[in-house]
């Protein structure tokens, strides 16, 4: 097409300490990042990757691997999302009767038990996006799935928030405030952005989020406990 690309990244192959492997294959290390004027600068132990947002271009150099490719993504992501009033969140979301219910937790929580026990009405069960929106289809806010880890192109209207915990003892749904939810919300938040400014943008949305949006805690004894509040609660 004759559109012109919202942005460009750059990529350069250079060589592995491990050999060439495989492209698909995950590493994990910590990553160093910084926010210098307009230009985010990412620093792992495999990848660099610089990218202007000013000039809406970048380059990343790593070996042949996806992983500084989907991290450098997200952040670019997350730094056009901020000003749209949208923010990453790691859940799993799914719709039920045209409606977006949100569970979030730390990992081994539930969320891809619950993903894989919801069936087809799964937008997502690692990434999402939340957006403050004015009102529609009354909710203030709106869940949409991400093109990472095999998220659906789709959005609906934001119903509830869950908290998701596996509690052997037994099954139970507990109302939270949202001084509560927000605790629990924040470690949840893909904060890609190493800035402050940024941060703090990202805990107003969140603060508005949980004021707006009932938030429950949702704990599971087993599995099968779990699909059957999925069939009777959520939608």
């Amino acid at each position: 097409t004759n559109q012109r690309p919202h942005f460009t990244i750059g990529v350069e192959r250079v060589p592995s300490s491990g050999g060439d492997g495989s492209p698909l294959e995950i590493e994990t290390g910590p990553v160093a990042g910084c926010l210098q004027g307009q230009t985010l600068h990412l620093t792992g132990d495999t990848f660099s990757a610089h990218f202007d947002f000013k000039a809406r271009c970048g380059l990343i150099r790593h070996p042949l691997n996806l992983t500084p490719l989907d991290l450098t993504l997200k952040a670019i992501y997350a730094y056009y999302l901020l000003p749209e009033e949208a923010f990453f969140l790691h859940a799993c979301a799914i719709v039920r009767k045209g409606r977006g219910y949100l569970f979030f937790g730390p990992s081994g929580s539930g969320k891809s038990t619950l993903a894989r026990l919801a069936g087809d009405g799964v937008l997502a069960d690692e990434l999402v996006i939340v957006r403050k929106q004015t009102g529609r289809d009354g909710s203030p806010y709106a869940v949409f799935g991400t093109p990472f880890w095999g998220g659906m192109y789709v959005a609906a209207p934001l119903a509830k928030l869950f908290v998701l915990r596996f509690d052997r003892r037994s099954t139970a749904l507990t109302p939270l405030t949202p001084v509560q939810a927000l605790r629990r919300l924040l470690p949840c938040i893909g904060s890609f952005i190493p800035d402050g400014r940024y941060e703090a943008g990202l805990f107003g949305l969140a603060s508005w989020l949980v004021q707006q949006i009932p938030c429950h805690e949702l704990r599971f004894s087993s599995e099968s406990s779990l699909e059957r509040w999925l069939d009777a609660s959520a939608g």
